[in-house]
């Protein structure tokens, strides 16, 4: 499984992170796409019992999954998993680290 980079976030916030969603492209054959996706959440490091409903939405947008994160536990670092159909039948997966950071003062 592929990695990617993921920026902190804090509790409060709602956001599609990467900013540009979980770009597939590299993966695809010429003028396959996206059809289904999943994204899941657990725990890497730290403790929360609802790590599941990190996950707000994802939705596949051509080439790229589209994963909106909301809501999470300060200090604790989650595993981001995004698996993916595609129109070619590939099953592709990629997954980050993503760390919820408090708000400061």
């Amino acid at each position: 499984m592929n990695r990617i980079e993921l920026p902190t976030k804090t509790p409060e916030t709602t956001i599609i992170l990467p900013r540009n969603g979980w770009d597939f492209s590299a993966y695809l054959l010429q003028g396959e796409t996206i059809v289904n996706v999943v994204a899941q959440s657990s725990v890497y490091s730290g403790s929360d019992p609802f790590a599941n409903e990190v996950i707000f939405s994802a939705t596949p947008s051509g080439t790229v999954a589209i994963v909106t994160l909301t809501a999470g536990s300060p200090g604790v670092i989650y595993l981001i998993q995004v698996t993916v159909t595609t129109t070619a039948s590939q099953v592709l997966s990629l997954a980050g680290y993503l760390a919820v950071t408090p708000e400061l003062p």
